[in-house]
């Protein structure tokens, strides 16, 4: 018998059927395509990929060994397979809607349905990149790679922000809406951004957690990590932190943390007068002088900055703060949790204060026995004189900052001997001298801001439109959907 003989007719029966054949052929390829997505998608929904590989694979194992083994007709033996496959199918769907939710499925199906019709998906790198331990860049996964929807997702949430100069980003998880919401500051100023849908949030934080190290299964405690990336061909340092909310798991970075509290007392936005009374202030010796920004307006810069005033090879100089996000030169650090209970923070300020240093820092003051130590050492006692104590406090207004302190003091006449003076910050974005244009404003307008209407005539905004020079062609062209601004100030 030949090779090329593909059916035997044997009593008017054929001992294959050509046609019967190809159904469970398209079967098997369809229920492996099936096998692909299921494998790609388990991580990003948070599924156990290896089990439900093995569970599936076996499945379809059983159902192609039934065809083989089982002396049934076709009519009967197709309908099991289909069953067998349907069975798998819903078992998974079911998993994945109690831990992710399907109402990301839809929109992926019409992604797919659009990619069939365009070339080919391209595996160029995105704009961001991450830089590894050793100085190189990560490598891009391919269009194929289960990582590749989590590299794109990472894009869509950093990419806008990072080239608009954010100086924190956070993804935080939408709770009932689904999704991850994305949200950046700049110049202490926050501003939306991209959302991500329910599985692709996720997937982007869980591949920014690889990245910087941190462990990807643990989706509840905080984590902290650090993270070098690029864009545009230029650098940026990040602080990764993570933990887990009733809604999924949060994700924060900060971008050149040490850069924004890197600025001198000169730099700070004092004006002359200002800074004269400052630096007189810097070389007086003993009392306490309060430190205050609302929240998110700089405090640390604040802090950080008027130390920076002090000399720091002919002072000795001690700092208590919560969190220790960059050290000073010259300033012995000595951290506290954030969750630092009043007692801890009382037993610690009290043992820097046995170091007689010549300056103390404080970020936040909440015990009255740390007060009452502040206060003594402010003062003097005896033959020891008064050394100079910095104390920082989030308020809006001196007479607030004053107000609390006198609340934690307790007693009013010592802590008001001690104080010698209140500065009141808060973050202004300038606008681009070279670019603001400027408008009339509205009578209501200006009273409302306290202006009298007859004497200011003339305001400025950020502009709305392109320079544009002589033949009508744009100089300059606006990359940010918010006012430009040449840099941020401290103003006190």
């Amino acid at each position: 018998m030949g090779l090329a003989t593909l059916a035997v007719a044997l009593d008017g029966a054929d001992y294959i059927s050509i046609w019967k054949c190809i159904p469970p052929l398209l079967l098997l390829m369809i229920w492996g395509r099936l096998l692909t997505w299921a494998d790609k998608d388990a991580p990003a929904a948070h599924l156990p990929r290896y089990q439900l590989n093995m569970a599936n694979l076996g499945g379809m194992i059983v159902a192609y060994a039934l065809v083989f083994l089982l002396p049934m007709s076709f009519w009967l033996l197709t309908p099991i397979v289909l069953v067998i496959l349907g069975a798998e199918i819903g078992i998974y769907l079911h998993m994945r809607n109690k831990v992710a939710g399907l109402k990301d499925l839809k929109q992926r199906f019409e992604d797919w349905k659009k990619g069939l019709k365009r070339a080919k998906k391209s595996d160029a790198p995105g704009a961001v990149a991450f830089v590894g331990k050793g100085g190189a860049t990560m490598p891009v996964p391919e269009g194929e790679s289960p990582d590749r929807p989590a590299y794109e997702a990472m894009q869509t949430a950093l990419t806008d922000p990072l080239r608009k100069g954010a100086e924190q980003i956070d993804l935080t998880p939408a709770g009932g809406e689904g999704g991850v919401a994305v949200k950046y500051l700049v110049d202490c100023v926050s501003y939306p951004g991209p959302s991500l849908p329910e599985t692709a949030g996720p997937a982007a934080i869980s591949y920014i957690k690889a990245a910087s190290g941190l462990d990807v299964n643990e989706r509840r405690k905080p984590q902290k990590g650090k993270l070098k990336l690029t864009i545009d061909k230029e650098r940026r340092e990040s602080e990764v932190q993570s933990a887990g909310t009733t809604a999924g798991e949060f994700l924060r970075l900060m971008i050149n943390a040490g850069a924004r509290t890197s600025r001198k007392m000169p730099e700070l936005g004092f004006d002359p007068g200002q800074l004269a009374t400052m630096k007189a202030a810097v070389v007086e010796k003993g009392g306490i002088i309060l430190l205050a920004t609302p929240k998110g307006q700089g405090l640390t810069q604040l802090m950080h900055g008027v130390m920076r005033g002090h000399d720091a090879f002919m002072e000795h100089m001690h700092a208590v703060e919560r969190e220790v996000s960059e050290q000073i030169e010259g300033v012995t650090p000595n951290a506290l949790t954030l969750t630092a209970t009043a007692d801890e923070e009382f037993k610690k300020v009290d043992w820097v204060a046995s170091q007689h240093p010549d300056v103390i820092l404080v970020d936040k003051v909440e015990s009255p026995k740390s007060a009452a130590v502040l206060i003594n050492y402010a003062l003097g006692d005896g033959d020891e004189p008064g050394r100079r104590v910095y104390i920082g406090m989030r308020a809006g207004t001196s007479a607030e900052a004053i107000e609390q302190w006198r609340r934690v003091a307790g007693n009013d006449p010592r802590a008001i001997q001690a104080l010698k003076m209140v500065i009141c910050g808060r973050v202004l974005r300038k606008l681009c001298g070279a670019c603001k244009e400027s408008y009339t404003p509205d009578p209501n307008t200006l009273r409302k801001l306290n202006m009298n209407p007859e004497k200011v005539t003339t305001l400025f905004k950020a502009r709305e439109t392109p320079i544009r020079d002589h033949k009508g062609n744009a100089v300059l062209k606006l990359l940010f959907n918010f006012p430009p601004a040449d840099r941020s100030e401290m103003i006190a």
